[in-house]
């Protein structure tokens, strides 16, 4: 299925109409026609926009076919998603180090009786299923 086909058939799945999904995008109607009709295809920000504007994702919108697009094209894509991801991981890291400092402060400022009984008690929770899996994302 074309890159057009796949805009129009997931806009309809969500009830849009051109204008609605043109107005989400800062674009008309008639752009939005263009595109499904395959008159004019989208450059790849924008089949990202048209994605992220239809709740779904590139590859979805795309059915997995980027031939449209150059190298280049896909490298500054890769590149946009990219950045913000890495700053995420890091912060996500800053956070983690920082409780396990907080975690690592507080146990050290008990005497040697509280060191040992915290010990004990992380060792229990080791052993408790509901503390040992994997949170699931919020919706799974």
């Amino acid at each position: 299925m074309e890159l057009g086909e796949r805009i129009k058939q997931i806009r309809l799945e969500n009830g849009l109409t051109q204008k609605q999904l043109g107005e989400m995008l800062g674009s008309t109607q008639q752009m939005i026609a263009q595109y499904e009709s395959g008159k004019h295809s989208p450059k790849i920000e924008t089949v990202r926009k048209i994605a992220n504007a239809l709740g779904t994702n590139i590859f979805h919108l795309t059915d997995g076919d980027y031939s449209n697009f150059s190298v280049e094209e896909l490298r500054n894509d890769f590149l946009s998603v990219a950045t913000p991801l890495d700053e995420f991981h890091t912060q996500l890291v800053a956070k983690a180090q920082k409780e396990e400092n907080e975690l690592l402060g507080n146990y050290r400022s008990l005497n040697s009786s509280g060191q040992t009984e915290a010990r004990k008690r992380v060792q229990e929770l080791t052993e408790i299923k509901r503390y040992t899996e994997r949170e699931k994302p919020p919706g799974e």
